[in-house]
């Protein structure tokens, strides 16, 4: 049986999001440990604003790719059923 390759591309699509997602965790985490002692400047609030951005950004990804999974194998499964 040949593999799907809207399938296919939704696993690499969500590897790789997954990778930014853990990415920017580390980078909140330790924005977090730098700043539990330290108080924040500008620069610091705007370094947290844009991780804060980019976690939301890639969740929507995520949610968005989840989606289109979803309505394609809705479709599939719509094409394998008999029609009455």
């Amino acid at each position: 049986m040949e593999a799907d390759p809207v399938f296919t591309r939704f696993v690499e699509r969500r590897a790789r999001l997954l990778d930014r997602l853990d990415t920017t965790r580390v980078q909140f985490d330790a924005w977090i440990d730098t700043h539990k002692a330290l108080s924040a400047n500008v620069a610091d609030l705007a370094q947290l604003e844009g991780l804060l951005a980019e976690r939301r950004n890639t969740l929507d990804d995520l949610l968005k790719l989840d989606d289109s999974l979803l309505d394609h194998l809705v479709v599939l499964l719509g094409k394998s059923k008999p029609q009455d």
